[in-house]
């Protein structure tokens, strides 16, 4: 699984949503609900399984969308 930092646009990888949670802090029906497209973002990190749709232009939509101010 991929999460994408929206504050820095830093890319990470991790083996499985468990390692994610753990290492990010953030809930693991947090990262299953984006993925599957109910969100956009948990605890300020956008999540994908498929590296091809981290883009610039996706990344941005999901900042337009994301209902939070990135500082």
């Amino acid at each position: 699984v991929f999460a994408v930092n929206l504050k820095t646009g830093k890319v990470l990888r991790f083996e499985t949503q468990s390692e994610a949670v753990r290492q990010l802090g953030v809930s693991q029906w947090g990262i299953y609900d984006i993925i599957k497209g109910h969100y956009n973002q948990t605890g300020g990190y956008w999540f994908t399984e498929d590296e091809s749709e981290i883009t610039e232009e996706r990344i941005q939509e999901i900042k337009e969308k994301a209902h939070f101010t990135i500082l």
